[in-house]
């Protein structure tokens, strides 16, 4: 196994050879095996953030994992760690590579949005959806047109749009059940909010962003 660390920029395109190595130090080959490699802030920790892999010359073990700027995008800045799995046709598995990585923070593409540095808004999206996670999940415009997009409790929506966006709750919700919508580029937002079952909460475009609560004898509130 080869120690070695990395070095990764936000928001760029990453990609890096390495060899797959045995005990000895010598070269495996890596011939019809499959590769996984991961980076996470900790060895115990719940984010993890999987490279690509590609086995460039399998008889001397030459292998590249590669992140797009997408992805480096979602990487915290600071220090992660990561290694690299391999597994051979007969379900052997060997960790190959480990290290650290000093992920280097964006300047161009940093969002005060993402307490991760992650959304994207050069994606052609309109709207964007952050669970308090690392990774980012994107709701594409094409989603929005065709018919509304359904809210789970907690979440944070950024909407990059001046069209009316419908968002969908649940028919039936706990007390406290509440999410935040966001207006990125317009002066407010424009949004109208339903029921699974089709029953008008209420639409709002009165600020550029506001707090949708469920409150138990009161009903829906919206806090802007």
């Amino acid at each position: 196994m080869q120690l070695v660390n990395l070095s990764i920029d936000q928001a760029s395109t990453y990609s890096k050879q390495l060899v797959a190595t045995d005990s000895s130090g010598a070269a495996m080959d890596i011939t019809g095996y499959t590769i996984k490699a991961v980076a996470k802030p900790g060895y115990v920790s719940f984010n993890a953030y999987e490279f690509h892999t590609t086995i460039i010359d399998p008889e001397n073990g030459v292998f590249e994992i590669s992140m797009d700027e997408i992805e480096t995008a979602n990487l915290p800045a600071g220090s992660l760690l990561y290694d690299v799995k391999v597994t051979s046709p007969a379900g052997v598995s060997t960790r190959v590579n480990q290290g650290k990585i000093a992920v280097q923070p964006a300047i161009t593409d940093a969002n005060p949005f993402n307490p991760s540095q992650g959304v994207r808004l050069t994606d052609p999206r309109v709207v964007h959806i952050h669970n308090n996670k690392d990774v980012l999940d994107n709701v594409g415009s094409a989603v929005v047109a065709t018919g509304a997009y359904l809210v789970s409790n907690g979440q944070r929506i950024f909407v990059d749009s001046a069209a009316l966006v419908n968002l969908v709750v649940p028919d039936t919700v706990q007390d406290g059940f509440s999410f935040e919508v966001f207006e990125l580029s317009e002066p407010t937002l424009n949004i109208a909010i339903k029921t699974v079952g089709n029953t008008s909460i209420g639409t709002w475009n009165s600020s550029k962003r506001v707090l949708v609560v469920y409150l138990s004898g009161q009903g829906w509130k919206f806090y802007g």
